[in-house]
């Protein structure tokens, strides 16, 4: 099952990393001009609004590798949680740069009351990006971590691109 998991894992890497598009138009489309969508902007803060309510934080950085993918460092902190990862998200049909539909992978670190371990997971999510570059994101996914059972992932955040 541990090499079926990496190799589902290196497998989406090297998608994520690779160009799909068979052919490109060197014209460029008004879909994908960086003037009017903000693809010169290549970084994203995000946070949690809903986390504050309850005295936690989740807050993320992201960083366009692609206009098509980002990589990103994620946070979840609270008063017997703390989950530290990297992750990288392929964005299927992207408009504005990096924005709606997306796989997503993260490696990380978790310490959930008095257990910890390093773990990995998948999510699908979507990200709406306005034309004053605030964005609004959500997604869903699974992790498995060393010292836990499968566990539930789940993000609503709200940020801003510059």
């Amino acid at each position: 099952m541990k090499q079926f998991s990496i190799s589902i894992l290196f497998a989406f890497s090297l998608l994520a990393v690779s160009d799909l598009s068979a052919q490109r138009s060197t014209e460029p489309d008004k879909e994908e001009s960086t003037e009017s969508y903000g693809t010169t902007r290549k970084t994203e803060i995000k946070i949690n609004p809903i986390a504050l309510l309850f005295e936690g934080f989740q807050g993320e950085l992201e960083v366009a590798v692609r206009n098509n993918v980002g990589v990103g460092v994620h946070l979840i902190a609270g008063s017997e949680v703390l989950i530290v990862s990297g992750r990288l998200k392929y964005y299927l049909s992207h408009k504005r740069g990096w924005d709606r539909f997306f796989l997503g992978t993260q490696l990380g670190f978790a310490s959930i009351d008095d257990d910890s371990g390093i773990g990995f997971g998948f999510d699908l999510g979507y990200k709406l990006v306005s034309k004053d570059y605030i964005t609004v994101e959500a997604s869903a996914g699974v992790a498995r971590a060393t010292e836990f059972d499968v566990l539930p992932l789940g993000s609503l955040v709200v940020g801003y691109r510059f």
